[in-house]
This record gives structure tokens, C-alpha cells and sequence, in this order.
């Protein structure tokens, strides 16, 4: 699910799964996933499904399942907070459009130009690691300047 290149990741999560919600329930389980490239959206070939499981879903690849919880932040974005097995775990900004979930990434380039972010992120080479100053309210701070939306997934009938 994850975009390639450099993202927000974490050692620990930052959200609990009581933070989660199940946002997708409406939609159903099975997802089409769609890539913009060169300013259109590009049709993956995997349908992905997001099993509810608590306040969390998984999904079930190859290489063992997935964890993705959804915290809420304000207004209509969230946060997706997602680890794959033996994973640091890796962050993108996320809300409902439509019937469509439109994720923005949080790539180490954005996140190094953010003042605010100085003493919650630790940036080495092209990574950045979250650390316990990174907060909900800092997520928040990120919602307002988002990078664009580059990948999305959709319901599939």
C-alpha cells in the first residue's frame, strides 16, 4: 500500500488502537488502487482487502499481514498508520472524497523543511524517524500545507 521513496516512519506506533477507526466499513472490503502518474490516476492490477479486525484492519499479503489503523485528526483527514510484518511502522495523511480514500504521503524532503517538526523527527540521509514529540497535534499541523494526493483507493462493486 505504501508509496515508494522516502516516508514518516516509526519504531513504536504513535497511534493506539484506540485511536482507530474503521472508516472503510461503509464501502465494503475489497479496495482497486490507483497510482498518479503524470497528473492522471492509473489503475493498479491488485484488488486489496482490508479485513476489520478491533479498531484496525489487516491486510493479508505474501509476506504475512499488514496493520492499518485510521486516527482521526480534524476535519475530514486522518492518519494512516500502517506496518508490515517486522516493519518499522510508516505514516500518510488520509481522507474520504467521494467514494474514494485519496492518501497524501509524508516524505522526508516535506518533513525537512518544517520548522515545527525539528525536535519530533530524526532526519538521516533520506529517512526520517518519528519520535515521542511527534504528536496528533502535530499531524494536524501537516493537514493544513498537504503534499498532493498521489495514491487512492477505491471500492470495487
Amino acid at each position: 500500500l505504501m508509496l515508494g521513496g522516502c516516508v514518516l516512519q516509526s519504531t513504536a506506533p504513535i497511534f493506539t488502537e484506540t485511536d482507530g477507526k474503521l472508516i472503510l466499513q461503509s464501502f465494503g472490503t475489497q479496495f482497486a488502487t490507483f497510482n498518479k502518474e503524470h497528473g492522471k490516476w492509473i489503475k493498479q492490477t491488485d484488488i486489496v482487502k482490508f479485513d476489520a479486525e478491533g479498531n484496525h484492519y489487516l491486510v493479508h499479503d505474501k509476506n504475512g499481514d499488514i496493520h492499518v489503523l485510521f486516527g482521526a485528526l480534524n476535519g475530514p483527514w486522518l492518519v494512516m498508520q500502517e506496518q508490515e510484518p517486522n516493519k518499522p511502522y510508516s505514516y500518510l495523511l488520509a481522507r474520504i472524497v467521494g467514494k474514494s480514500l485519496m492518501l497524501n504521503s509524508l516524505s522526508c524532503k516535506l518533513l525537512k523543511t518544517k520548522k515545527f517538526l525539528k525536535d519530533a523527527i530524526a532526519l538521516k540521509d533520506d529517512d526520517c524517524t518519528a519520535n515521542e514529540h511527534m504528536t496528533k497535534d502535530r499531524f494536524v499541523e501537516l493537514t493544513k500545507s498537504p503534499e498532493p494526493a498521489t495514491l487512492k483507493i477505491e471500492p470495487v462493486p
